[in-house]
């Protein structure tokens, strides 16, 4: 019988009343489907829905944090074709020096290395890298992230991360400066 209770209950028509997350979203429900409140969109913005951009005969990538996550996403990327790998900075250089076994085994030529406290500063500095990899603990993607894009550098990064570090208020509130200048990577 309790089977048949929850079964029912699950299957029971939802009410349509609006609800509010603890974010704020406004969202109900519409015959199983939860539809969510769409607000307005400030004067001046536009959609990116069908955004397209210039294709990049070859994407040169920066990595940044080359710890636990950072050397697996380098050795994805040599796979990738198209890719060519151009710096890769970590606190430690040795780590960093470490990732070059993925380069060599792809038969792609070595890596400028960066290191220290603001080795990522350096890095951001070069002028031939299309996209900076954040790879870095949660305490140092916002200030890798915010300089990559500030020198000019469309930049990848957990969307966790950028949620509760802030990166996606400082991209909120840049984002129609960003996306201008093709900074902002979405």
């Amino acid at each position: 019988m309790l089977s048949f209770c929850v079964a029912f209950a699950a299957c029971s028509v939802q009410s349509p009343s609006v609800q509010v997350s603890d974010k704020g979203t406004k969202w109900s429900w519409d015959k199983g489907t939860i539809v969510v409140e769409t607000p307005e969109r400030p004067a001046g913005q536009t959609s990116v829905i069908g955004l397209t951009a210039p294709k990049i005969e070859a994407v040169r990538v920066g990595f940044v944090g080359l710890g636990m996550r950072g050397p697996s996403a380098v050795e994805r990327f040599t796979y990738i074709p198209g890719v060519e790998i151009v710096a890769l900075c970590d606190y430690e250089q040795e780590r960093a020096e470490k990732c070059q076994r993925f380069l060599k085994k792809a038969s792609m030529p070595k890596a400028a290395v960066y290191s220290g406290e603001k080795g990522y500063e350096e890095l951001c500095k070069r002028d031939d890298i299309d996209l900076v990899y954040i790879a870095t603990d949660w305490l140092h993607h916002f200030p890798v992230a915010v300089c990559a894009m500030e020198c000019g550098y469309r930049s990848a990064f957990g969307y966790e991360s950028g949620r509760v570090l802030g990166i996606d208020r400082f991209i909120g509130k840049n984002a129609q400066a960003l996306y201008d200048s093709g900074k902002l990577l979405l």
